[in-house]
C-alpha cells in the first residue's frame, strides 16, 4: 500500500499519513478481461484504493505502466471520477481508454484522443 499512499499524499499535500486510513486496495486489470480489457491490452494497470480521513471517505484512482503507480483523481464512489484529470494527461487517457468518467453531460467513455465516446 505504501506506493499508493505516497502518491496520494503527494497530490494532497495538506494531509499526512497519520491522517489516513486506507483500504481496501483493488488492482483492476490483473485479470485483463471485461471493461478493463482495453487498459490491460495497452500495458496499463488500474487500481482503486479507499481513503478515509476524519472528514470524508473517498476512492482514489491510480494507473501504472510497468511498476510505477501514479495518482489520477478521487471521487465519492466509483461512478463519480471526473473526466478532467483523465483527459489532461495522455498516459492517463491510454490507461483509461474506453473507461467511464463523469462529465458535465453525465457519464461518458473516453478514447485515447481526448474525446468522449458515447
Amino acid at each position: 500500500m505504501k506506493p499508493f499512499v505516497n502518491e496520494y499524499l503527494k497530490a494532497n499535500a495538506s494531509l499526512k499519513a497519520s491522517d489516513l486510513a486506507v483500504g481496501p486496495l483493488t488492482i483492476k486489470s490483473k485479470n485483463g478481461s471485461g471493461v478493463i480489457g482495453s487498459s490491460h491490452a495497452a500495458g496499463y494497470d488500474i487500481a482503486e484504493m479507499v481513503v478515509s480521513t476524519k472528514a470524508s471517505k473517498k476512492i482514489a484512482l491510480f494507473y501504472a505502466k510497468g511498476t510505477a503507480w501514479h495518482y489520477i483523481t478521487q471521487a465519492n464512489d466509483e461512478f463519480g471520477f471526473e473526466c478532467g484529470p483523465m483527459k489532461s494527461n495522455p498516459d492517463v487517457r491510454k490507461a483509461l481508454y474506453d473507461q467511464v468518467c463523469l462529465s458535465e453531460n453525465g457519464q461518458v467513455r473516453l478514447d485515447t484522443s481526448n474525446r468522449a465516446l458515447q
